[in-house]
Formats: structure tokens, C-alpha cells, sequence
């Protein structure tokens, strides 16, 4: 399972491919697992794991890895960011 055990791909399926405000993990952090199942597998192999249709979800959450740690800290499912 490239790295992830299966108590992450159970996270990761209770926090992508849903509108829930009760996802176990943050965008960050599928972005990080995401980003080590890259390492030795193929994205699509995940998808199938987690039921995503394609890529392009997990795509986008591993650019979120490139921003600024001050804005990771406040990247969360479909909360609106407030003036700090």
C-alpha cells in the first residue's frame, strides 16, 4: 500500500469525494498521503482506493503543498477564511 496503512486509506476515504463537515483529515493532510502514494504508485491506483472518479481532486490537493505554511495552517474543507 505504498506507505499508507489501512487506517489512512480509511481517512482518506472518509475525507475526499464527500461534502461532510466531519472529514477525519484536513486538505493538507490528504495532500501529504496523497503525495507519498505518488512516490511508488499511481495516482489512479488511489482514486480506485478511496472512490474517486479520477485525479483531478487529488491533483489540486497536492498543489496546496507549495503554498506558504501560514496559509496551509488555514486551507480547511469549505470554511470560509476570516480576517486573522
Amino acid at each position: 500500500m505504498a506507505g499508507l496503512s489501512a487506517e489512512d486509506l480509511s481517512d482518506l476515504r472518509e475525507s475526499v469525494g464527500t461534502h461532510r463537515p466531519d472529514r477525519r483529515l484536513t486538505p493538507i493532510e490528504v495532500a501529504v498521503m496523497a503525495k507519498e502514494w505518488e512516490k511508488s504508485q499511481n495516482l489512479d491506483q488511489l482514486c480506485a482506493e478511496v472512490g474517486l472518479k479520477d485525479t483531478s481532486v487529488l491533483r489540486k490537493l497536492i498543489s496546496l503543498l507549495s503554498l506558504l505554511a501560514a496559509v496551509k495552517k488555514r486551507c480547511n474543507w469549505g470554511e470560509e477564511m476570516m480576517a486573522a
